[in-house]
């Protein structure tokens, strides 16, 4: 590294004198701030230069493992230059002159060709930042008026490139880690010094400073006029410059204006010249006022103003309070004749009207300096171009093939490195101001984004070039009670953005990629598993997937293009077209046809096509199987004609006999190896048959396996020689054919000839005896859908016996075993044409992979085994698949019962000892049930069963369901009573195999997704007339909250038994119901009835859980959760979750507990409680706070209410009253109204009055209930409080035992109110005195919601309590508030279609949306402060959207199929919001709220816990919509190819069965997974729409539909009005509330049927003539009513109008309803005519309009010729068409006369109706009465050669030849080569660390390799776009061996150079400015030199890329360090 540091001394301090030093060291030791440091310390310094050369700094995490991350860090070249500016002060305190001071400090600095490289656990070392040269610049000044220094920073650089991948993020989170940790011990030690320092601090005191106000600064007298001047002016002068038309004045000091009045002033031309068009009154002139930015160095414009005669003009200048918005400068400027366009004044002084020195006597001038308005920081930042690329990393993705590609690897031809979205922001400058309590940031760039398209590996436009301004404020908090202000706005110029199917497929698999790389990362520090990677499935990133399925090598590559791709045997490769310059067809060739290309071939279809290639009278046929996988992917298979599959146990090899050579040679063909159960690869050539033995014996081959078409049998016994001499294995062989065009396409199936597969679940023992051999043996059979190939010989009789284990018998009769039943089986196989690529597919897939027939999916777990009994076999003759012969001998039970109870099952039938036990997880096969049976358990050694059951036969509608049926396919829930339990066992049932399977799955299961550790007591309660009465000791089902599995999978707890509950006293019940009870940490909840399990309907219910164990010591006692229950596939899931909003949280401020209860809403004078079976009701203890749900929102969930619904209210009572021995009565207070927002007084009967305040936090009501004293109940409470209660007063009280409801009236308690309900007031009033607020965990809770109660706490000290919340009250924190306004002009979203066609892109449908703007605005009402929030305000916001005009054009209405070129449109687009650029934004959002075609306003509600959406109004004006059928299923055809891959499910992905080594320990044989289905459902209850208001505003739009079914309809401006929906507190479900919605609006368009039917143009469309003529008339009417207030005259004006409107309408209604007539009456009779050539070609020339009467006559006359003679012409064309399709048939040419028929009747009618219609619109277009829509945009097709090449292209295509570390791309620049002929060639540049290449964009080809070794550039002095490239002569010279770059890469990169670079180099380079470029132009180079290559370049990346050379030269060359 090269260091140069250069020192100037400042050597006029050494003269000072030591009280002086004494002097300055203690000033700064009372000013520690770090800018008087750095002036103190450049005391005796004037300039410090520092230099240095390459710089690089490498950092690297050390770790235990050899792994290790890194950073490298690299610097080419660093500039630091500090100097200092002095100037003399003004006095000293002796009164000479002051000595010489630093006023300012100017550091410029320079950091050229920064690189940053990350590397993640010893991965690929990866470029983050790009070389970049950056240039800053720090100043402090230190001015006459503040002590403290103002800092002014500026940083500009031209092009910043990053590249950002997920391997950067996790190296840059390993290494955050590491040193935080370092950081936070540090910091951890310093804490204290730096503390104890700052308390020894001295405090500098403020300065203050006072504002000076300067009036009419110009024409005061104190400027000086200066007329011309060749420099700016000095303060206090004013310049005017004539020729420029400019005054420009200055201050001494910065000031801003605060007031400038233009008077007026004569011009010098008068009012007869003018330069600007623009200006509407020439009697004025356009002006600017400008001030001098310093750091921008030029001047901005503040305010434009007119200059005029005779008005006068005063600017509206910002407060000064608005510090965003002012402007502060000492220089000052006026242009005249101001032009926008240029933002610079006229320089030509014929132009200037009005002479500058006029201005400064015709404008005053105020001025103020103020300290405060100088912004203390200054920061700017101008940045040409910045590009941030995004990469897959695909290193660390998945590596697993899906199961159809198994027999596959992959080629390593794809980059592990792909850049898929580029994100270019352009033109970016950033300005910062800092104040003292202010700073404003200020942003201007220019935003595009690209995204990378697979097809071609071009970038496709995802965001088109935006501009983009934003503003953002903050304001500090003025005061302690004041919030801080933030405030942004962002301004978006027009926002275009292009989606296309390959945009959505990049997006989708980069999302896959990332999601991958972090799931494999489960621990940064630790690093990647590498198991997770390999079982991870692959990601194929491109659109073509190409498969070789041959057993040669092929090469292929894109027609016309240099492209040779080599492909492997069974190898797949990721394709896409190497270029799309040339047209998308593939070509491929094979070494046995001579590397000979076949013709050209495209991979648009589906299917199968055959490629040949001929040489020397030799055929190769070579099939290419196109697979569509998804809308953009497609796997595309090379196969040979012969294919070969094994599915035999034993391996083979085989050898190919070919056509025209000897068959016994042993060299006729190659030999290949044919593993077991696999599929060898095709053969190419023509084979003429195959011979086979087993592999590794080397025995004699078999026969020859005939292949011809002549010599061919259907299947074939193969004899495969044994190593024992004379025998054998006999075996299957079978040919199957399928034609494809002019070939064969063969699949020989190698089979054995017979097979036993058993489906038992226990292995069982096959006997099989030869009686003619007297030979028996004895085979395993595994079971479970395992086949077993018996080798037996087939020529005999065989006898199979089976035996279930040793120690039971032999199965009898024995079942016979011979070859004719083979034969039967083969005469009976379906001989239909067969597909061989689908075969091959189904060769490997059996019963074995769905064993044992049931759903696995959501159980986990291994297959136990049970007992098996003695059972009926049913032994059945298959075949093992339609290809092969071989005959399967299927073993199977007549039922499976499959057990996932988690408990074991017993089974019994008929007598006791038929009794099986059945584990749990176990597979069981029972006896034939034939009778009723019975399924128990054991428990305490007991056994209990469940009534009889029995198994239907068969499935019939008409079968009896009776208790205990279980059909052949449903489910079933049965029911086991045991002592004191209930078990609930749900049996699904399927057949299957020809086996009944019956799945036993616990009825009920529980899942605990939350993060807590709960309890489950399940319980079937007997209810009856009494309460029932809990006991204490039940069982406990623990719910761990680990119950997630490491993939994500949530685990159920089954919930099989339930306890029995019930009164031993009472002998009826009145019903049987199952509760759950949920606790923690022994307290359980209020239990939870379930009813009835066959009830549909999901639902949801409220319980709660205490805070802590013990639950009176903490204020809030208890949490909110809930309890979702759901139905699937016959059972209960149910779901515990938190509830983010509890209904209630009622706070107890009393001295003694109180009940709670609910009114009932069935029965009137009763609380909800009191219905309930168990006798616990909810209460509140004294001084706490519950949750509470009212039982009516469990009930109607998801219920929508309306605005009349009467909700139930809130009621108390006390446990005193509760308990009243006598009586046995309830009495409750009055009902509280929790709806209700202010304070409501009722009596509780036994403890007095209360007064209850009602506040709503969110979603969450708060209740207060406060003792109040007597006093302070007045008359008016007492009269608003019986107004109030419906019950006027009345107190209801009830029987606890369910008694009849008694009524007390006018009862008002009257008790003392004791000592300390006063200290409770006194209490209450000191925490409302209290400024800040309780800490949210005392009032506010910090969990959801909950329903139910708490224990009753023991008595306490109630003061102690109150006294305890009053210590919980903090400060409360300051709030901020936040203003954002988003605008954008308009928003144009583009769909385009880039897979129907490949070669163009079309565009489909745009939606365009204007003046759309997002308006944030807080909402805070100050007046009120809520006890809720700790004495805080309520925080809402407002969220407007506004969109000010819609509209959608259907882009495909130019194709001619379509009748609207517009989708939906503004009824009256002239309404749209219009306002000008230079209008504020606020009043952009005023003119918004009442033009805008969309409003859309959300209230949102900040709580302590979350936001809650509060309300929702929705506004939409008057539209119109046009719908045509066939727009709609183009689109919904094209749009669903838009889908990602990942929803089409493109390939399958197999499970590993084997052993998997990962899998987690579980104590359970059998674990429930929760189904994701059940899970989303859950969420969606667990979070529903909750809402306090919902209003959409009435809506009026009219409706025009084409529709095309089997008759033709339209409507014409149908008019529909939809009403008002408007709702409140909503708490329901998307799917309730949009059928809600649905069921609104439906009946709204039921209400206008009538208009839609009258409509209808086949009726003449009556309603919209009505219509018509009714605005004429209306017209007539009001018109001269509205003139005879006026005037006589005014009323015959509107006589006369009135009566022109009235016609016009009349005449317009009569052709527009007569045209619309006719044209469904033509389009009708063309359906009729069943012509769909004569249809199609009518309704292409109805589309094309007529412009005028002559030629709307000319093409109805046309219209209705052409009918004519296709009348005419059908009856001898159709029955010819007929006889040509359908053949030579009496049938056909019927057919055919009758359509003929049929025409000559209705193509006259539709011609004459086209003629009608052809006239009518020529008229209507002529009168100017239709109005035509016009798309925004005109659709523009895109020809794929416009592409532009994306980097990746390069690395992919063109560097595939070179080593793969030499493959790195370091720049690729677009430029201009200006050729030896003077010609410009767009080309672009690619330097890789070796090479650098010149690529033609037009060709798409290589021009031009230079090797870096060989290469000289040199940019030009004076163009900043022009680049030498010179080639010279190599040179020898001495590499370092220590430094040397890239190993083996040199010889081959030039061994690549020489063999690319045979067009030489130009042999001109045109004129050059310098000498000797002027004796190279002519010819005078150099030896060892070639001429020039001279290239253009933008000139902000000419820097970037000089810098990328510069680096790779120099590491080529092994130069400096490698970086």
């Amino acid at each position: 590294m090269f260091l140069f540091v250069y020192i100037k001394f400042y050597h006029k301090l050494k003269s000072q004198k030591k009280k002086d030093f004494e002097k300055q060291r203690h000033t700064s030791q009372l000013d520690i701030s770090v800018p008087e440091k750095l002036r103190q310390m450049l005391i005796h310094f004037e300039n410090i230069s520092l230099l240095t050369s390459q710089f690089v700094v490498n950092f690297e995490l050390l770790k235990p493992s050899k792994a290790k991350s890194e950073i490298h860090f690299s610097v080419s070249k660093i500039k630091l230059n500090v100097g200092t500016s002095r100037k003399r002060a003004l006095h000293n305190q002796n009164g000479g002159h002051g000595e010489e001071v630093i006023f300012e400090i100017v550091t410029a600095s320079e950091i050229m060709d920064l690189q940053i490289k990350t590397s993640y656990h010893s991965q690929k070392l990866h470029s983050f930042l790009k070389p970049w040269t950056v240039a800053a610049e720090v100043k402090f000044l230190w001015l006459q008026w503040s002590r403290k220094p103002y800092l002014e920073m500026r940083l500009d650089t031209d092009t910043v490139s990053v590249d950002f991948g997920p391997e950067h993020e996790l190296c840059f989170k390993d290494l955050f880690n590491h040193i935080s940790i370092f950081l936070l011990q540090q910091k951890s030690e310093t804490n204290g010094q730096i503390n104890l320092s700052d308390a020894e601090a001295p405090e500098i005191k403020e300065e203050i400073h006072h504002d000076i106000l300067y009036q009419d600064d110009l024409r005061a007298g104190i400027f000086q006029y200066v007329s011309l001047a060749l420099e700016d002016p000095k303060p206090y002068q004013v310049l005017f410059d004539k020729m420029a038309g400019t005054m420009v004045w200055c201050y001494p000091e910065p000031r801003t204006l605060t007031r400038v009045d233009i008077y007026p002033v004569p011009f010098v031309a008068a009012s007869e010249f003018d330069t600007n068009d623009e200006i509407e009154d020439k009697n004025e002139v356009l002006c600017a006022l400008q001030y001098y930015d310093t750091l921008r160095e030029t001047f901005v414009t503040y305010r434009q103003f007119q200059l005029s005669e005779s008005k006068f003009c005063q600017l509206d200048l910002p407060s000064l309070y608005e510090k965003q918005h002012l402007a502060v400068s000492s220089m000052w400027r006026v242009c005249i004749d101001y032009r926008e366009e240029d933002y610079s004044c006229s320089e030509d002084g014929g132009r200037c009207l009005v002479s500058p020195a006029a201005l400064a006597a015709c404008m005053r001038v105020d001025s103020m300096f103020s300290v405060d308005t100088l912004a203390r920081t200054q920061f700017v930042i101008n940045m040409g171009q910045m590009q941030l690329t995004l990469y897959n990393h695909l290193a660390l993705t998945g590596k697993k093939l899906p199961h159809d590609l198994i027999f596959y690897n992959l080629d390593s031809l794809a980059p592990e490195e792909q850049a898929f979205l580029t994100l270019t922001i352009e033109n970016t400058c950033v300005r910062s101001y800092k104040w003292k309590n202010a700073s404003h940031v200020k942003l201007i760039c220019s935003l595009r984004m690209d995204v990378l398209s697979y097809s071609f590996l071009t970038n496709s436009c995802l965001l088109e070039p935006t501009f983009i301004e934003s503003s953002f404020v903050h304001q500090s908090a003025a005061g302690p009670d004041k919030p801080s202000v933030t405030d942004s706005v962002i301004t978006v110029k027009p926002m275009m953005i292009h989606i296309n199917q390959s945009t959505i497929h990049t997006l989708n698999v980069a999302q896959e990629s990332w999601q991958q790389v972090a799931d494999s990362v489960s621990n940064v520090a630790v690093g990647p598993s590498i198991s997770v990677i390999k079982k991870a499935p692959f990601i194929f990133m491109t659109n073509y997937i190409i498969c070789n399925d041959t057993l040669d090598a092929i090469r292929f590559g894109q027609v016309a293009t240099e492209e040779s791709v080599l492909l492997e045997s069974r190898c797949i490769h990721l394709y896409c077209w190497r270029s799309n310059k040339m047209a998308p067809q593939l070509q491929l060739c094979v070494e046995g046809g001579r590397w000979k290309w076949c013709d050209p071939f495209t991979l648009d279809g589906e299917g199968t096509q055959v490629r040949s290639i001929t040489q020397d009278n030799h055929t190769i046929h070579l099939l290419v199987i196109i697979e569509k996988l998804s809308p953009t992917q497609k796997k595309v298979t090379f196969s040979g004609l012969v294919s070969v599959a094994n599915l035999l146990n034993d391996d083979l090899e085989l050898r190919v006999i070919e056509t025209n050579k000897e068959r016994d040679s042993p060299t006729h063909g190659g030999v290949y190896a044919l593993p077991s159960h696999y599929i060898a690869p095709s053969y190419i050539g023509e084979a003429h048959g195959i011979r086979i033995r087993l592999l590794g014996t080397q025995t004699v081959w078999s026969g020859e396996i005939p292949l011809a078409l002549e010599r061919t049998k259907e299947s074939l016994l193969v004899k495969l020689p044994l190593k024992m001499k004379g025998e054998h294995l006999l075996v299957w062989s079978r040919v199957v054919r399928q034609r494809i065009a002019n070939v064969w396409r063969l699949l020989l199936v190698i089979s054995p000839q017979y097979v036993v597969r058993s489906h038992l679940p226990r292995p069982i023992i096959l006997h099989v005896n030869t009686p003619s051999a007297h030979v028996s043996h004895q085979v395993m059979l595994k079971g479970r859908g395992n086949m077993h190939t018996l080798s037996v010989d087939s020529s005999v009789v065989h006898h199979l016996t089976f035996q279930l284990s040793p120690d039971l018998e032999v199965s009898s009769p024995p079942i016979p075993l011979t070859r004719t039943m083979a034969d039967q089986m083969n005469a009976s196989q379906n001989l239909e044409a067969v597909d061989i690529s689908k075969s091959m597919r189904e060769l490997f897939h059996g019963p074995a992979e769905r064993w044992p027939y049931v759903n696995n999916t959501d159980f986990q777990g291994d297959v136990l085994f049970a007992d098996q009994p003695k059972i009926d076999l049913q032994v059945g003759f298959t075949g093992l698949n339609v290809q092969c012969n071989t005959l399967v001998v299927d073993v199977r039970p007549w039922a499976l019962v499959v057990n996932h109870t988690c408990m074991e099952i017993l089974l019994q039938e008929g007598e006791p000892e038929n009794l099986w036990f059945v584990p749990s997880g176990a597979v069981f096969a029972p006896p034939k049930l034939d009778g009723s049976f019975s399924i128990g358990i054991s428990e305490m050694e007991q056994q209990f069963f469940t009534v009889p059951l029995q198994l239907s036969k068969e499935e019939r509608w008409y079968s009896l369901k009776f208790e205990g049926r279980i059909p052949r396919e449903g489910s079933t829930q049965i029911r086991i009573d045991t002592q004191d339990k209930v078990a609930f066992i749900t049996v699904l049932s399927r057949y299957e195999e020809n086996i009944q399977i019956l799945h036993l799955v616990p009825t009920y299961s529980v899942s605990n997704t939350t993060s807590e550790n709960l309890t489950a007591r399940s319980m079937f309660v007997y209810a009856g007339e009494i309460k029932v009465q809990l006991p204490v000791s039940l069982p406990v089902v623990e719910l761990s909250s680990q119950h997630k599995a490491s993939n994500g999978d949530i685990k159920e707890v089954p919930l099989l038994l339930w306890s029995i509950v019930k009164d031993a006293g009472v002998g009826n019940y009145d019903e049987e119901v199952t509760c759950l009870q949920l606790g923690q940490n022994g307290y359980h909840a209020h239990p939870i009835v379930l009813r009835d399990p066959h009830q549909p309907q999901d639902r949801r219910f409220s319980f709660s859980l205490p805070v802590s164990d013990s639950i009176t010591e903490d204020y809030l006692l208890n949490r909110a959760f809930l309890l979702t229950y759901h139905h699937y596939n016959g059972q209960v899931k149910l779901v515990i979750q938190k509830d983010p909003s509890p209904q209630l949280l009622i706070h107890n401020n009393t001295h003694t507990l109180l009940i709670l209860g609910q009114s009932s809403y069935k029965e009137e004078g009763i609380m909800e409680e009191e219905t309930d079976i168990f006798a616990a009701m909810p209460s509140v203890p004294a001084g706490k706070a519950v949750h509470y749900t009212f039982p009516f929102i469990v009930h109607k969930f998801p219920e929508i209410f309306t605005d009349n619904t009467n909700f139930p209210r809130l009621h108390f009572s006390q446990p005193d009253i509760l308990n009243n021995a006598e009586t046995e009565e309830v009495l409750w207070s009055q009902g509280v109204d929790i709806h209700q927002h202010y304070d409501q007084f009722v009596s509780i009967p036994g403890h007095g009055d209360v007064k209850v305040r009602i506040e709503r936090v969110g979603h969450t009501t708060h209740a207060f209930i406060d003792p109040v004293s007597r006093v302070e109940v007045s008359a008016r409470d007492i009269r608003s409080r019986i107004a109030a209660e419906p019950s006027k007063g009345r107190v209801a009280t009830s029987t606890n035992k369910g008694r009849a409801v008694k009524v007390k009236e006018g009862i008002l308690y009257e008790d003392n109110v004791s000592q300390t309900v006063k200290e409770q007031d006194v209490i209450n009033a000191e925490v409302a005195s209290i400024d800040s607020g309780i800490s949210e965990g005392s009032l506010s809770p910090s969990s959801p919601k909950v329903e139910n109660v708490c224990k009753i706490s023991s008595e306490k000290d109630r003061k102690d309590d109150s006294f305890k919340k009053v210590n919980r009250v903090i400060e409360s924190k300051k709030t901020s508030v936040y203003y954002c306004t988003f605008m954008c002009t308009q928003i144009s979203l583009l769909l385009k279609d880039d897979v129907s066609n490949q070669e163009k892109i079309t565009e489909i449908i745009r939606v365009t949306l204007d003046n759309f703007i997002i308006s944030m605005r807080p909402k805070i009402d100050l007046s009120e402060k809520l006890r809720a929030l700790d004495y805080r305000v309520k925080e809402q916001t407002d969220i407007i959207v506004f969109v000010g005009d819609a509209q959608i054009d259907n882009q495909l209405f130019t194709a001619g199929k379509y009748d609207f070129p517009v989708i939906l449109i503004q009824q009256n687009p002239e309404s749209a919001p219009h306002f000008s650029p230079l209008d504020p934004i606020e009043r952009a959002v005023q003119i918004s709220h009442n033009a805008a075609v969309f409003t859309l306003k959300l209230v949102i509600e900040h709580t302590p816990n979350q936001l809650c959406l509060y309300s929702v109004h929705l506004k939409i004006k008057p539209i119109t919509i046009y719908a045509e059928d066939a727009v709609f299923y183009s689109l919904t055809e094209i749009l669903s190819s838009f889908l990602p891959v990942g929803k089409q499910k493109p390939l399958r992905y197999w499970e590993d069965k084997e052993g998997d080594e990962e899998k987690e320990e579980v104590s359970a044989p059998v674990i429930m997974k929760l189904p994701q289905e059940v899970l989303i459902k859950s969420n969606a209850m667990m979070q529903p729409i909750h809402m306090t208001h919902l209003t959409i505003d009435p809506i009026a739009l009219l409706l025009s539909v084409h529709a095309s079914v089997k008759l033709y309809l339209a409507l014409d401006q149908s008019p529909l009005y939809f009403g008002a929906f408007h709702r409140s507190e909503i708490l329901t479900t998307s799917y309730s509330l949009g059928h809600s919605l649905t069921m609104h609006y439906l009946s709204g368009a039921l209400i206008r049927a009538g208009w839609v039917v009258g409509s209808l143009d086949l009726l003449g469309n009556p309603g919209g003539f009505a219509r018509t003529v009714g605005s004429g008339m209306r017209d007539f009417v009001q018109l001269p009513y509205e003139g005879i207030l006026q005037g006589p005259w005014a009323f015959f004006a509107g006589m006369t109008h009135g009566s022109l409107s009235l016609l016009k309408h009349l005449t317009a209604g009569t052709v527009v309803s007569l045209t619309n007539l006719a044209s469904s009456v033509a389009r009708n009779m063309e359906r009729l005519s069943l012509d769909t050539d004569h249809a199609a070609r009518s309704e292409a020339q109805r589309r094309t309009h007529p412009h005028s009467l002559a030629q709307g006559l000319l093409q109805g006359l046309s219209a209705f010729g052409i009918s004519l003679l296709g009348a005419v012409g059908g009856l001898a064309g159709q029955p010819m068409n007929a006889l040509m399709e359908e053949g030579a048939s009496a049938g056909s040419f019927v057919g055919g006369v009758g359509k003929g028929l049929m025409g000559v009747v209705t193509k006259p009618i539709g011609g004459a109706a086209d003629l009608l219609v052809h006239t009518g619109h020529a008229l209507l277009q002529g009168a100017g009465w239709h109005i035509e829509h016009s798309p925004r945009f005109p659709a523009v097709v895109e020809p794929r050669s416009v592409g532009i090449n994306a980097p990746l292209k390069m690395v992919w295509k063109l560097l595939a030849a070179l080593p793969q570390d030499c493959r790195y791309v370091h720049a690729a620049v677009e430029a201009t080569h200006l050729t030896p002929a003077g010609t410009y060639i767009p080309v672009t540049i690619l330097l890789t660390p070796m090479v650098l290449f010149i690529l033609g964009v037009k060709e798409d080809t290589q021009q031009h390799a230079l090797p870096l070794a060989e290469l000289l550039w040199k940019p030009h002095p004076m163009d900043p776009t022009l680049l030498y490239l010179e080639k010279q002569r190599p040179q020898t010279k001495i590499f370092n061996t220590e430094l040397e770059p890239i190993s083996g890469c040199p010889e081959r990169v030039a061994d690549y150079v020489r063999s690319t670079c045979s067009e030489g180099l130009d042999t001109g380079t045109g004129l050059d400015s310098s000498d000797d470029e002027d004796a190279s132009a002519q010819g005078e180079l150099t030896p060892g030199h070639v001429p020039r290559i001279k290239l253009y370049v933008a000139p902000r990346l000419r820097p970037a890329l000089i810098a990328a050379i510069n680096i790779a030269a120099r590491a080529s060359q092994g130069k400096g360090f490698i970086v």
